[in-house]
Parts: structure tokens; C-alpha cells; sequence
């Protein structure tokens, strides 16, 4: 994984300094006209797009066999290329990169302008009216919702309600001995607004903003002025052989350059945490998209696709199956995505990264 890691981020400063990415990529900024103005648009009732900050694929995958107990089954459109994800904005921290995807455009902003860059997004108004909530604003103490998240989700006229959950990053805040499973027991408030969206029959999408790596013996390589994996160009410290300059428009850091790990095992700041990110590794950069719905939902031109995970993917010798999903497509034609069957790999294949990342 760590070769991948590094051949991952050398492509990734490379695209970045030429600003030329493929057509398949889904920048963080481009994700509110891309995927949700669309289903906005497609969904008679809305959607409710969940922001989870920081959480990576490893995060999403441990939680999809507990959606799946729960009815809510990942949904693909048949006739293009899945999202799968989005790329996160440099460095991959939050302060740049969920401000972008919530604002639809590349900026480094906090929450008032996050609000305001949501409600006023010219795609989600072309949709319907939208309404943002974040972590102090949504409730979910033991499971509840506050009452003015429970209207806007029910709300008939509403057609896009937006929910920034922090349960993931502020995770990585935690002892170093603390090991999360992730589940919707773990996460009451995904759990509640799940509920609240399929009552209301919203289709749910889940976001991130960039993803995280976890702790696993890293180095402490002291830097002055450095956040947890990113460092200023401007200190006159050439990059390591672990590390990368990068720059381009994309960049939101001061002169839009900066020094940040190839590796997983390196980080600035000396206390060290259950994670981190900000850095140049897949596992951070790359923040996964689920389009999340009951399996006998209807979405015209979208359909299920169901995954059979390898058996040591759990530790437990006996795995829940999830429901059979109900799949849709237009007349005609053949489902485009069929059951993925990740029992064809081999453990060798795809390295964990600890407890919370088959």
C-alpha cells in the first residue's frame, strides 16, 4: 500500500500542477452539480445530502453491511460511470475542502459561508429551495433530532436539506487506544436522519469532505508553523524523500503551494492521535460518495448494486446477508453494474489498514 500510496500522490501533484484531471474525476467542488442538483431534480420528495466529515472508505465500507440490515441499499446510475468518489481539495483538511463541496466552488471559508454558499447554489436553487444544518444545529442527543432538522426533512416544499455530521473527525481527536467499529449504533445521529429521510421518502446522499489516515507507529518529523500533514512552502525546507511539493489552482494553502507526506507513517505535529489527514495518500484525498435508498425504491436510471465482502473481512465467523435488492432500468436494457463479489480477492490483495479498514 505504501507503493500505492506514493505512485498515487506523484499523479496527483502532477494533475494538480497542470490542473488537468480526468473526465471521470469528480472534484470536491464540482459534487453539488454533479450528483446532487440531479437527483434533487429526479427524486419527487428530495434528497438529504450527509455530510461525514473525514470519513474515508474504510469508514463507509464498515458501515454498509449495518445499512443494508437496515433496508438502505447503495444505488448506481446504469447508464454512466458509478461516482464512487470525489477528490478532495489540497491540503485534504476541512477547513478547505468541506467549504468547497458545500459552496460548489473552490474556497476556504468556515460555517456561516458554508451555510450561505449551500442555500444560494445556483444548481440546488435551480431544484428547489435547500437548507443546511451542521453538528450544534442538528440535535441527535441519544438518537433525537432537533425539531427544526425533523420539519426541513419533512418539509414537502424542500428539496434539498443539507446535515454535516462530525462524528468522524472528531473521532480521530481521541486516545490512541480507542477502537471505533463502525456501525449505526456508533452513530445515532446518521441513524435518526436515515430514519427521517425514509419516512419522508428522501433518497439520502452520503458525502465526505477528504478521508483520514490512521495511527500506526508514525514518525514525528517536527516542522515549525505545520498542521498535522501539511506543511507551508515558504519555510525554506526542501521536501524529504517522503514528502512532495505541490501546487496549482487547487491548492487553497497561502501562495497555493505546500510540503505534505507521501507516506502514512509521517506527521508534523507532536501529539500524537487516534488519525490524521491532510496529507497526499488516497486514503485521504479521496472522499466516497453512496447514493443511499430502500431496496424497492424506484430511481429511474439508477439501480442496486450489491457487494459480497470476503469472509475475513469480519471477524465474527458468521455475516448478515443483506436484503435482495430490487433492481431497476429502462426498457431495454440489462443492468449495467452487477453484483460485485469482492470473495475474488485475497487477503494479500487488499491490506487492511487496522480494525476500521477492510
Amino acid at each position: 500500500r505504501e507503493q500505492e500510496n506514493r505512485v498515487f500522490a506523484g499523479l496527483l501533484a502532477a494533475a494538480t500542477a497542470t490542473n488537468q484531471f480526468g473526465s471521470n474525476t469528480t472534484l470536491i467542488e464540482h459534487v453539488l452539480d454533479r450528483v446532487v442538483a440531479p437527483l434533487a431534480r429526479k427524486i419527487p420528495a428530495g434528497v438529504l445530502a450527509v455530510v461525514m466529515d473525514g470519513m474515508s472508505w474504510a469508514v463507509l465500507r464498515e458501515l454498509s453491511p449495518d445499512l443494508g440490515r437496515n433496508g438502505c441499499m447503495e444505488w448506481f446510475p446504469i447508464d454512466a460511470a458509478c461516482f464512487g468518489c470525489a477528490l478532495a481539495t489540497l491540503p485534504s483538511v476541512t477547513s478547505f475542502s468541506r467549504a468547497s463541496l458545500l459552496c460548489g466552488t473552490l474556497v476556504s471559508a468556515g460555517q456561516a459561508a458554508e451555510k450561505r454558499g449551500f442555500e444560494e447554489h445556483s444548481g440546488l436553487r435551480a431544484a428547489g429551495r435547500a437548507m443546511l444544518f451542521h453538528k450544534d444545529e442538528i440535535g441527535a442527543s441519544g438518537g433525537d433530532l432537533a425539531e427544526a432538522t425533523r420539519l426541513e426533512i419533512r418539509h414537502p416544499n424542500r428539496k434539498v436539506v443539507g446535515a454535516v455530521v462530525n462524528v468522524v473527525d472528531d473521532s480521530l481527536e481521541g486516545p490512541e487506544q480507542l477502537a471505533i467499529r463502525w456501525t449505526l449504533d456508533q452513530v445515532p445521529v446518521l441513524r435518526a436522519l436515515l430514519s427521517e429521510a425514509r419516512d419522508a421518502g428522501r433518497v439520502v446522499i452520503l458525502l465526505s469532505d477528504h478521508g483520514h489516515v490512521l495511527d500506526h507507529g508514525s514518525k514525528l518529523n517536527r516542522r515549525p508553523d505545520a498542521s498535522d500533514r501539511w506543511r507551508s512552502a515558504s519555510e525554506g525546507l526542501a521536501p524529504s524523500g517522503d514528502e512532495l511539493l505541490v501546487s496549482g489552482v487547487r491548492v487553497l494553502a497561502e501562495g497555493q503551494r505546500f510540503i505534505s507526506p507521501v507516506t502514512e507513517t509521517l506527521r508534523y505535529t507532536p501529539n500524537r492521535r487516534q488519525g490524521y489527514h491532510g496529507g497526499l495518500t488516497p486514503q485521504e484525498c479521496l472522499a466516497p460518495i453512496a447514493v443511499i435508498a430502500p431496496s424497492l425504491a424506484e430511481i429511474d436510471g439508477w439501480q442496486v448494486q450489491d457487494t459480497v465482502p470476503p469472509d475475513w473481512w469480519f471477524e465474527s465467523a458468521e455475516a448478515v446477508p443483506a436484503p435482495t435488492p430490487r433492481v431497476t432500468s429502462r426498457k431495454g436494457r440489462a443492468p449495467a453494474h452487477p453484483v460485485h463479489d469482492y470473495r475474488q480477492y485475497t487477503s494479500g490483495d487488499l491490506p487492511r489498514q487496522g480494525r476500521n479498514n477492510p
